[in-house]
């Protein structure tokens, strides 16, 4: 595991690069949400593929980088399944559905969002009217649809 210390010392290496179109760091025992998220923002630009699974950031990291992910116009796939998440609201990935036209590819898997029925349709409709979203993953969410 890499850590805070580690991601933080390689953080800004990272937010300086202009070429990179996938940033995979699944399990490596970030809990800095907001440092996660500014390095997805930096790299907004050029991102295809974001996956951070397993990053225990809580709930406000796991906002914040929903957010970040919302600026990445070219992200096709997102993982941000399983990081403990517990208590934000679905719509940050409603968001992302929405702002992210390339998306084909989205993981939330084991993040328990809080919604009523009213935010449940509107993410239902909104992957239902995305152009290029074919796989979507959302066991262990709480939603019942």
């Amino acid at each position: 595991l890499m850590g805070d210390i580690g991601f933080a010392s390689m953080a800004a290496g990272l937010k300086q690069c202009k070429h990179v179109r996938e940033l995979s760091l699944v399990l490596c025992g970030i809990t800095d949400g907001a440092l996660l998220s500014s390095v997805i923002a930096a790299l907004s630009a050029t991102l295809h593929v974001v996956s951070v699974c397993h990053n225990h950031v809580g709930a406000a990291g796991h906002e914040s980088v929903c957010r970040a992910v919302s600026q990445c116009k070219n992200v096709r796939k997102v993982g941000v399944g399983y990081m403990h998440g517990h208590g934000v609201s679905l719509d940050v990935v409603i968001e992302m559905v929405e702002k992210c036209a390339e998306l084909s590819e989205l993981y939330v898997w084991g993040n328990q969002y809080t919604c009523g029925d009213v935010e449940e349709r509107r993410f239902v409709s909104a992957v239902r009217e995305h152009a290029k979203l074919g796989e979507l993953d959302t066991s262990g969410c709480g939603l019942s649809e």
